[in-house]
């Protein structure tokens, strides 16, 4: 009898472990194919038929419809370069060199998957085609709840956000080509 009730116990831990590792793989992009750069993480291929059960779930779990594999790829995050969590109501910059790619998009949501359009500007993110760049080739791009002069992103209110950058037509697609790519810097400037 105490052998059925010490291969109970360790059965329903197992159990336990086994669906939290998961959970927490999921969550961290801890998967077979992701790609992470920073606190930038990207399932290279999430579009593709052959993904792995942790691509799928991952996106089952966010309820995004994955990037045609092959020829794009989309990094998303919940936290700033120092590791603390995206809010609304703080200030943002995220600034740098995109990887190569003909086209790419920047925008931000909530936790829920809504883009946070915002009234007095209409806005969520910018293109590749439409934002400001410096001399350089780099650009920066302000989260803020006021209005700044340049990129800016209005994001007001309370709540978690998610970034996204999406590139495509780009050789970073299938994650092979990542070496040496970076992406943009995401630093905190000011929260209340």
């Amino acid at each position: 009898m105490v052998f059925f009730f010490k291969l109970i116990i360790a059965s329903a831990l197992a159990v336990a472990l086994g669906l939290w590792s998961a959970l927490y793989a999921v969550d961290q992009g801890l998967g077979f194919e992701a790609v992470k750069r920073g606190n930038w993480v990207a399932w290279s291929r999430a579009g593709l038929p052959d993904a792995d059960p942790y691509t799928r779930a991952a996106f089952a779990r966010n309820g995004e419809l994955p990037l045609v594999g092959g020829q794009s790829i989309a990094f998303s995050t919940t936290r700033d370069d120092n590791g603390m969590t995206l809010r609304r109501g703080c200030t943002y910059r995220l600034s740098g060199k995109a990887p190569p790619s003909q086209w790419w998009t920047l925008s931000v949501y909530d936790l829920d998957g809504k883009p946070l359009t915002d009234a007095r500007s209409g806005r969520f993110g910018f293109s590749s085609s439409e934002i400001i760049y410096r001399p350089d080739g780099s650009f920066e791009v302000v989260l803020a709840p006021t209005p700044t002069p340049g990129n800016w992103i209005p994001v007001d209110g309370e709540g978690r956000l998610r970034l996204f950058l999406r590139f495509y037509d780009t050789p970073v697609a299938l994650g092979t080509s990542f070496e040496g790519a970076s992406m943009p810097r995401l630093i905190g400037d000011a929260c209340p």
